[in-house]
């Protein structure tokens, strides 16, 4: 099981976060998923109608503006840092706070440094969770 960093806690990951790859046909209908973008563009009345918990995550070169209009649907919503030096997904966040008024959880994903933890949660400003390439001891 995937452990994250939650209100400065670590704590075990209950949501599963899908690659890619993920055929829609795999999903089953009661589990809480964080489903690519072209998912959601794909199937988002059948993911809507789901019994089990949505959130999105967006790759760093995926704009806020593809979802904007719908993050009343999501409880989570992941931003990716493929990289650490890669800081494009700060912008989604801020836009998906202030300007799509998301007052859900906002998730960073990839590859994050310990360094940037504080930073990332001043940024935000809401709940906010990190899945990191930290070691837990």
């Amino acid at each position: 099981m995937q452990r994250i960093i939650k209100n400065n806690q670590i704590v075990d990951e209950t949501w599963h976060l899908l690659p890619k790859e993920t055929s829609f046909d795999e999903l089953t209908n009661c589990d809480d998923y964080i489903v690519p973008l072209q998912m959601w563009r794909d199937h988002a009345h059948a993911l809507k109608a789901r019994d089990g918990g949505l959130g999105i995550w967006l790759d760093s070169d995926e704009e806020a503006e593809e979802i904007g209009e719908d993050v009343q649907h999501f409880q989570v919503i992941a931003l990716n840092f493929p990289a650490f030096t890669d800081g494009r997904n700060y912008s989604n966040a801020r836009l998906l706070r202030d300007r799509y008024k998301f007052k859900g959880e906002l998730r960073a994903i990839g590859d994050v440094l310990r360094d940037q933890l504080f930073f990332m949660a001043r940024l935000h400003g809401g709940p906010l969770r990190f899945r990191v390439k930290i070691q837990v001891r």
